[in-house]
């Protein structure tokens, strides 16, 4: 088990995080962690492919969907104190479901052109109407390659600059939980840099791949978009802070 804030809150190893395979939700967005007798919210970092092995996945899913696919709402908590408290939530407004399909389902924003599939099996993924439209074209969608930093638990040398993804993973411990990613989804990883912090190190870098939206997605939007109307894009970042 690896310490916060770098473990998977399901299987406590390492999270490497890449957009569509290991992500994290932060304690704000107060998703409710029903399955869990000793805390309230669920927040952190997590394997998608946890989610998918989790015995509880339907709670995990219904959460997250109580948190997606609605506006503000009363979200009412059973406080420290043993009493119960209100406080506002602020949902994601994804709130029409425009198609049921076999791996799940996808929701809509009345607002705005962005959507949300959300598998049977758990995780859910954020698409923009661009990204929507890369899918329809028979393109392979590729997750945010933007910077990020981590925490490593020891210190890898100076020889961190010249490794491969294969080798990050590797002294992280959690190539077996990537292996999909690196066999079929052209992983691009790129190191910027780095600096020791305590016994730990900092490093700085990029990293992306091909996400893992199913074909029944696309071959979904190919038809729904020859209907569609775009909307009028007036504040995007409020489905962008997610």
């Amino acid at each position: 088990m690896f310490d916060e804030p770098h473990a998977c809150q399901f299987c406590g190893r390492y999270v490497l995080e890449v957009e569509g395979w290991a992500e994290s939700l932060q304690p704000y967005h107060r998703i409710l962690a029903p399955w869990d007798d000793d805390t309230t919210y669920f927040h952190g970092s997590y394997h998608l492919s946890c989610v998918r092995a989790f015995e509880l996945r339907d709670q995990f899913r219904t959460e997250l969907l109580n948190w997606v696919c609605r506006d503000d709402h009363l979200l009412t908590v059973r406080g420290d104190d043993g009493r119960l408290h209100d406080t506002v939530r602020t949902g994601l407004g994804f709130t029409e479901q425009i198609s049921a399909l076999s791996g799940g389902d996808i929701y809509e924003s009345p607002r705005f052109n962005r959507w949300v599939f959300a598998e049977t099996a758990g995780p859910i993924h954020f698409l923009s109407f661009d990204q929507v439209q890369t899918l329809c074209g028979g393109l392979p969608l590729r997750g945010d390659n933007g910077g990020r930093r981590t925490f490593l638990p020891n210190n890898p040398g100076d020889s961190i600059s010249q490794w491969g993804l294969v080798e990050l993973l590797d002294f992280l411990d959690v190539q077996d939980l990537y292996q999909d990613l690196l066999d079929s989804h052209t992983p691009e990883y790129r190191f910027w840099k780095g600096a020791t912090k305590g016994s730990g190190y900092v490093a700085g870098y990029s990293l992306s791949a091909v996400r893992p939206i199913p074909e029944e997605v696309a071959d979904f939007f190919r038809d729904y978009l020859r209907r569609y109307t775009p909307k009028q894009l007036t504040d995007a970042r409020a489905t962008d802070n997610r």
